[in-house]
């Protein structure tokens, strides 16, 4: 990916090349008006969505409907032996006909069943081939409703788009793969590269034409695709394609002639990152001069498949037009296409529900590979693809490693003790300028990294360091061309910048404000160190621009995107030299006219195309080799070389979920020998006593009979993998089963990967089976894990958390964040890992009092979201998070009567409504815990002005049961301040959120902080989780009852497809007291909130009243709750003047315990009594105390006894008759 990401982690693009992105359509806020003009609209506005069906697609059909023939390849191939060997979908034929037009049958049908229910309903995009389904404008509401159709399998929100780059090929081994072609002159002839991206530019001499085959039939061709189905053709197709780049296709939103003179599918129009991509993947072979720092240099370029046709398909459209694409894309034959793009938004959904990877994996089985750039978040740690369908294991998602060259300049060193290693050092330029004549001065370390003033620095060369190892910025906080800047005011001529995260540095054409170079550890280490100890001397700075080829290990980038996936599986797949690349891009001269040059870019999205081109490559030579077998040759063959950084100033071999199983190398990409399905080992998740087994197809890829030695070879953790048989001997074509088998009983790591090796003969030659296991061991789990944030002076309360903790029997660990004058224990720099939450019950993110967003001061924070969608349990807690919900602003409202009505609460200010920034808090306290927020969040009832704080003054304040909340949380709370607070709590909660439950999409507006507005992919989530959403408690605000603390349990509810558990309290535990009758203490709400989210576990209770004196209870636990063991059990009817302890012994389910209870009881007297139940876990069993209270009112009628004294009957009643008492003998 490039864009804003790349720029910030994966590179710099260098001659100001231009990225452009579409912003996404502003949409007003259903009921809010305009504070400027008062405008309130009516309805609510219709967003787009997928709608996806349930018969399989062209590229799936294996029949089973009556009069209907296959069509996917492999059963045409299965009843059609006779129709040949080729890997793509055949869309002429009958069966193909025929299906296509069934599809299209049962589109319609429910496109007029949903017309019925939705009329504003618009379609555009209808998809049979990779997809069964459609695009449609409807409100949330209808799209809710759609999911209930007969038929409708999916109905998931459009997304946006953004996107994510000559020494290259000795580092992967092209001219192997050449040869294998029959020589560079046919490497790539007949396949049909495709780019999904930007736009192409066929005057651009790395696509000449000349020599080139001509092109296939139908092409050249370009055509502009509208949503309704409108295919338009360019009335000059020669401006946009020519017999190399043969297809220019663009996907609008309506295609008309007038679009055509307007619209292009050129990069000079649209941006050139696909211009650059394509020349990676598809490039001529030549010798080109391009520019840098001033100088030419001639250098050698060649894409990976040099002479294999391009085409360009520009999506001006969201996700619902990239599925169009893929449409066209079986139809145009392409043999694989590439994708380095993606969407930086939090994951919201899980890959397996993404249209996106439903459509790749119908491309797949019509012949058509995918390729995607895996994304540049890699600065925010593991589990951070930028897409969750490219954890799809029917593509390439592709990391990022070093090339082996760079343009440099030459630098000398001479003084007293120079160090040999000093003495001559090959620098990078910087700048846009460049270095245009020979610099020669005193060199000098700066202080402070450059960020503060060096007068000693005037007329010298100032040395300045960036970032160390773990690419932390050196001295301060200020940017790259601030010290430049700061360089130049003390006086320095030029400046020598220093990357310790960098092996080698690399070009950079971002303006500063001198003459600039630039050096990796290698020399920057040692130059430093001799300055460091007194070293003294002087610099010459040399203006000649070389190629150098340094022998630089795969390291793998620090941008790049790592794995695991959500279930602990292998990603990314592969990786490829992606750091400093040059290829073909566009730029605007002096007139504004186009200027085709070659420029250096950084990211994934050069990596991904340089797979994109060995697999176009391989297809030239072996034109009926299918999907999956393209993915194992590139996967088998790769080379087990990437590194990462240790912390210590040096690398060591990264983990297979870094960086995937090895990096490209294309020696014996072209005869693997054999095939392996599928081409990774993922074990996922095992317990401490657990193995598994997974069956892997190999299939033979040569003409001869062969023998494959099979061995095992254990690269991390103490465990390691066993393959059964020994050897596996295969005739040509032949398939045999292999058994690969990993053990976690005995280990004591956790992570555990490695490689089985399949050695061809006596060759030498070996493909690799990559091996990954995660032991969950319990030894190694905590039960909650608190996430403390106090940044923004904040109080801190954690001990409120351990303490009660430790009182209910739990273990915990502590992730502490926050600024260095908080005095806390091993402050982090990131937000918690997602492994380190996968190793908790329950994450509690405990805001405290602070008003910083999560997103503000430290990166990662969507590593929640994986955590709760990998199935987590979350407790969101805290005054703090209160504050992500804003004040009242500054500005005053129009005084109109529309504006008055609808701020009635804050007249004459308006809201300035939930955070939105890059972290979004909201994302996960709204999407994932269903809390919506309200007009107030302090004890005053209504907002405060910004960026005043509520008053501390001592308030009574209750929380009752919500109205509407079910029976997990049956009690008050008393959370009052001051000196009103119950005993036990801290008084100080003079904040908190109160609002409602998330009950369904709102569009966002232009200004996001204006009002409650969802993200524009919000609504596939909200689909399923708003009717799980529950309240807590209530408050009053006025007239109105405002909800403080929901929840989405989402694993109670098995057929919702909502696999985490998460609340939001929006207040802190460290206000809780049992003071209030009926309210609760510390220990019992979060033992009680900790049963609930971890183990779905709190008591189902029924009361009932046999007569006036018995009580009878009804108790059970719900069937999906997880069913600790008891160890004793109190149950105290509250009449006897408390109860003892009962043992359990040996400890039993909770259940069975239950089952055994006699639970009915006889009062004796009037009165009210507390039945109280608790039922304690035995040790190890990681579940608090479950505890059932309730009150029972017992009102006995009065029994009259007569009384007879002297014959009177002093009740009044008759006197009794004399007794007849029995004669004694």
């Amino acid at each position: 990916m490039l864009g804003l990401s790349a720029f910030t982690a994966g590179g710099t693009p260098v001659h100001g090349a231009r990225v452009d992105a579409d912003s996404a359509p502003v949409r007003p806020a259903h009921g809010a008006p305009d504070p400027a003009t008062g405008a309130i609209p009516s309805e609510p506005a219709a967003e787009r969505y997928f709608v996806v069906l349930a018969d399989p697609p062209l590229a799936q059909y294996r029949g089973g409907i009556a009069g209907l023939a296959p069509t996917a390849v492999d059963a045409r191939r299965a009843e059609a032996p006779e129709a040949g060997r080729d890997a793509h979908l055949d869309l002429d034929t009958n069966a193909a006909r025929a299906y296509a037009d069934h599809l299209r049958r049962e589109q319609d049908r429910t496109i007029a069943r949903l017309r019925l229910l939705a009329p504003e309903l618009r379609v555009d995009w209808r998809y049979q081939i990779t997809l069964n389904g459609f695009a449609a404008a409807m409100t949330p509401a209808h799209a809710m409703a759609a999911m209930r159709l007969p038929g409708v399998t999916l109905v998931y929100p459009e997304e946006t788009l953004e996107l994510e780059l000559d020494s290259t090929h000795r580092v992967i081994h092209t001219t192997e793969a050449w040869t294998a072609a029959g020589g560079r002159e046919e490497a790539g002839l007949g396949a049909r590269i495709a780019v999904l991206d930007t736009g192409g530019a066929p005057a651009h001499p790395f696509f000449d034409d000349e020599g080139m085959p001509p092109p296939p039939e139908g092409f050249p061709s370009a055509r502009l695709y509208g949503r309704g189905g409108q295919v338009l053709d360019y009335p000059d197709p020669t401006q946009f394609t020519n017999a190399k780049l043969i297809g220019a296709r663009v996907f609008v939103r309506t295609a008309t002639e007038a679009a055509l003179g307007q619209i292009t599918p050129l990069a000079f129009d649209n941006g050139d990152h696909g211009l650059h991509v394509a020349g990676i993947a598809a490039g001529r072979h030549g010798t080109y001069t391009i520019e840098s720092g001033g100088q030419t240099v001639n250098l050698e370029l060649s894409g990976v498949a040099p002479m294999a046709h391009v085409l360009h398909y520009v999506v001006n459209d969201n996700t619902p037009g990239m599925a169009a694409a893929f449409e066209q894309l079986v139809k145009d034959e392409a043999d694989v296409v590439n994708i380095s793009q993606g969407h930086v938004g939090w994951l919201l959904d899980r890959p397996d529900r993404h249209p996106i990877a439903l459509a790749i994996a119908g491309a797949a089985e019509a012949g058509v590979a995918t390729v995607v750039s895996a994304g540049n978040a890699g600065g925010n740690g593991r589990t951070s693809l930028s897409g969750s369908w490219k954890y799809s294991e029917n593509l390439l998602a592709v990391g990022s490693t070093s090339p082996s060259g760079t343009l440099t300049l030459e630098m000398t060193v001479a003084g007293a003790g120079v160090p040999d290693a000093v003495k001559t050092l090959l620098v990078a330029p910087r700048g846009a300028a460049g270095i245009t004549q020979t610099i020669t001065a005193p060199i000098v370390l700066a202080p402070d990294g450059g960020c503060t003033a060096f007068p000693e620095a005037a007329g010298k060369i100032a040395v300045v360091e960036r970032f160390d190892a773990l690419q932390q910025p050196v001295g301060g906080t200020c940017g790259y061309e601030a010290r430049a800047a700061t360089m130049k005011q003390s006086g320095a001529i030029a400046v020598v910048y220093i990357y310790y995260n960098q092996r080698i540095s690399v070009v950079s054409a971002t303006p500063v404000a001198l003459p600039a170079v630039s050096l990796g550890r290698i020399g920057g280490t040692e130059l430093t160190a001799w300055l460091r100890s007194g070293g003294q001397g002087s610099a010459t700075i040399g203006t000649a621009v070389t190629r150098g080829y340094a022998e630089v290990p795969d390291i793998l980038a620090g941008s790049s995107s790592r794995g695991p996936g959500l279930g602990w599986e292998i990603k990314p797949d592969v990786s490829a030299p992606g750091d400093g690349i040059w290829s073909s891009c566009v730029l605007a001269d002096d007139n504004g006219d186009p200027s085709y040059q070659f420029c250096n870019y950084g990211g994934t999205s050069m990596a991904s195309p340089t797979v994109a081109g060995a697999v176009g490559l391989l297809r030239s030579i072996h034109p009926d080799w299918t999907v999956p077998q393209l993915r194992s040759a590139v996967i088998n063959t790769s080379a087990r070389t990437i590194l990462v950084p240790d912390g210590r100033g040096s690398e060591t071999a990264a983990n297979v979920t870094q960086g995937g199983p090895g990096r490209l190398d294309m020696t014996h990409i072209a005869d693997p020998g054999a095939f392996l399905f599928p081409p990774k080992a993922s074990f996922g998740v095992l317990g401490g006593g657990d193995s598994r087994e997974i069956e892997v197809a190999v299939q033979s890829a040569s003409d001869r009979a062969e023998t494959w030695a099979l061995s095992v070879d254990a690269v991390g953790g103490d465990g390691e993998a066993t393959v059964s048989p020994a050897s596996v001997t295969l005739g040509p074509g032949e398939r045999k089963a292999i058994t690969v088998r990993f053990a976690a009983e005995g280990t004591a790591d956790r992570e555990h990967w490695g490689d089985v090796v399949l050695a061809r003969g006596d060759s030498g030659q070996k493909l690799r089976l990559a091996y990954y296991a995660y032991v969950n061991r319990k030894a190694d789990r905590r039960n909650v894990l608190i996430a403390n944030w106090t940044y923004g002076n904040s109080e801190n309360h954690l001990d409120a958390y351990t303490e009660t903790l430790d009182q209910l029997g739990l273990t915990w660990s502590v992730w502490n964040m926050g600024d260095a004058a908080d005095g806390l224990e091993s402050p982090r720099t990131t937000h918690p890992t997602f492994e380190e939450m996968y190793r908790h019950d329950l994450v509690i993110l405990n805001a405290n009092t602070s008003q910083v967003g999560l997103q503000e001061a430290l990166a990662g924070q969507y590593q929640y979201q994986n955590y709760v969608l990998s199935g987590g349990s979350l407790l969101i807690a805290g005054q703090g998070a209160q504050g992500w919900w804003r004040y009242l602003g500054n500005t005053r409202l129009a005084d109109t009567p529309a504006l008055r009505q609808a701020y009635a609460d804050t007249w004459p200010f308006q809201w300035l409504g939930p955070s939105q920034n890059g972290g979004c808090e909201m994302c996960i306290a709204r999407y994932f815990a269903g809390y919506t927020p309200g007009i107030t969040a302090t004890l005053s009832g209504r907002l405060l002005r910004f960026p005043q704080k509520p008053a501390m003054e001592a308030t009574k304040v209750i929380l009752e049961p919500h109205p509407d909340a079910e029976g997990a949380f049956p009690y008050i709370l008393d959370i009052s301040t001051g000196d009103k607070a119950p005993a036990g709590a801290a008084g100080n909660q003079y904040a908190f959120a109160s609002g409602d439950v998330a009950r369904g999409y709102v569009p966002t507006t232009g200004n996001l902080n204006s009002q409650l507005g969802d993200v524009g992919y919000a609504e596939g989530v909200l689909e399923r989780t708003s009717g799980l959403a529950r309240p807590l408690w209530s408050y009053p605000v006025g007239d109105k009852v405002m909800t403080v603390g929901t929840y989405i349990a989402g694993r109670q509810h098995r057929d919702a497809d909502v696999p985490w558990n998460a609340m939001f309290w929006g207040f802190g535990l460290e206000g809780v007291g049992a003071g209030e009758p009926g309210s609760v203490s510390r220990a019992r709400l979060l033992g009680d909130t900790f049963n609930f989210l971890a183990h779905n576990l709190y008591l189902e209770s029924e009361v009932g009243r046999p007569s006036e004196a018995e009580v009878k209870l009804t108790l059970s636990v719900p069937a999906h709750a997880r069913l600790p063991k008891i160890a004793r059990y109190t149950l105290d009817w509250g009449d006897a003047g408390g109860a003892q302890p009962v043992a359990v012994d040996p400890p039993a389910a909770i259940d069975a315990v239950l089952a055994g209870l006699t639970l009915t009881h006889r009062y004796r007297g009037t009165g009210s009594y507390a039945v109280r139940l608790t039922l304690e876990p035995a040790a190890g069993e990681g579940a608090a105390p479950v505890v059932f209270e309730t009150a029972v009112d017992v009102d006995l009628p009065t029994i009259f006894l007569p009384l007879v004294v002297n014959g009177f009957d002093l009740a009044g009643a008759p006197a009794p008759a004399a007794a007849v008492l029995p004669t004694r003998d």
